[in-house]
């Protein structure tokens, strides 16, 4: 597979030099077949797993599980654009007129909040958005599996067993988060390995006299830029988005030393840190939160939200530089960060990772 580094990753400054236009070939990502033809049977896994993403999404009848709290979150949203809290055993999210505490990011209740838009306040309403997220995920698992395997057969082999995976079934018919993390972080991954594909690309075209050394630049690279992007979604919608940043981050740096490895060029982790780490830190960490930030929009303009004047309440005289709405966020997420750090109540339904595999 394409993904598999060339050779060691080493910073040994004397790599064996490109022996004729071998590594050329190579290096570049592997080819995919017809275009049209995966696409074909890409768009038919989409409308099998979407088949049953859809079919009766309004069954069963009212909020299950959690839907309690982030269908009501959403339909909040929509009414003052900040969650509030609610009548307590209401079934239409009656507002009590003071800020909820959320323990969760804004963006993945305002995707619920789309779907209560367009199909109103019902079953179908909040939970379509969830089951086009898991719809959507199909299609980039084909894309992602034909793409690093060459193959159409395997790619579509992916996308049809996720597509009858029985947790992300049932994770895409109720209006609950995880499933829009799964797509967030999904799409993330495609557009690293089209980034990585593009990189290979440029080395492979770049002639040997440029190689020596550092290597080329290789420019703004927008898929990097797509991936961030991605990733500042995933962030805004669970904080376990965060262990995607990381990995993703190692991932991007790992692909680039194999490439510029195989290339030839000497060096090629010292390249990769003066070549790329200014923009790798920019698309994949600083552009995450940038995002971040921007889906609290809602806390920040509103007079409601909870903690929102925790700073006003609470003056000091160190840092009075440090806006009191950023005070009183930066505070809103410490309790929920102690809210997650001290979770302990366990569910009598729950499973326990050995088993599963196997769905035991």
């Amino acid at each position: 597979m394409s993904v598999v580094l060339d050779e060691p990753l080493t910073s040994d400054p004397t790599p064996p030099e490109p022996s004729g236009g071998a590594w050329r070939t190579r290096i570049l990502p592997v080819a995919q077949g017809t275009p049209w033809v995966g696409w074909a049977l890409t768009l038919l896994v989409a409308v099998v797993g979407g088949a049953l993403r859809f079919y009766r999404l309004g069954t069963p009848k009212g909020r299950i599980f959690d839907e309690i709290y982030y269908a009501c979150d959403a339909q909040n949203l929509l009414r003052y654009g900040v969650e509030h809290a609610t009548v307590e055993g209401n079934a239409n999210c009656v507002p009590t007129g003071t800020g909820a505490f959320i323990v969760h990011p804004p963006l993945g209740k305002w995707l619920i909040a789309l779907g209560l838009k367009a199909f109103g306040t019902n079953e179908v309403g909040w939970r379509f958005a969830a089951a086009v997220a898991g719809t959507l995920t199909i299609v980039l698992v084909v894309r992602i599996g034909r793409r690093m395997t060459g193959s159409t057969l395997l790619g579509v082999l992916a996308g049809l067993l996720l597509s009858l995976d029985g947790l992300h079934l049932v994770q895409s018919r109720v209006a609950m988060l995880d499933v829009f993390l799964v797509l967030f972080t999904t799409a993330a991954f495609a557009c690293l390995v089209a980034d990585r594909d593009a990189v290979r690309r440029r080395l492979a075209a770049t002639p040997d006299d440029a190689l020596r050394r550092r290597g080329p630049g290789l420019g703004l690279r927008p898929w990097l830029l797509a991936c961030g992007a991605c990733l500042g979604a995933a962030l805004a919608t669970k904080w376990s988005g965060l262990y995607f940043v990381a990995a993703l981050g190692l991932l991007a740096f790992a692909w680039e030393v194999g490439a510029r490895r195989t290339a030839g060029v000497r060096r090629p982790v010292r390249a990769t840190l003066t070549r790329s780490t200014l923009l790798l830190v920019a698309a994949l960490v600083v552009l995450p939160v940038v995002l971040y930030t921007l889906s609290w929009a809602g806390w920040f303009a509103s007079d409601i939200g909870y903690d929102r004047h925790w700073a006003t309440q609470n003056p000091q005289t160190s840092f009075g530089f440090v806006p009191d709405a950023l005070r009183s966020w930066w505070h809103y997420h410490s309790e929920i960060y102690g809210f997650h750090s001290h979770l302990d109540s366990k569910h009598p339904y729950q499973s326990h990772p050995y088993g599963w595999l196997l769905l035991a």
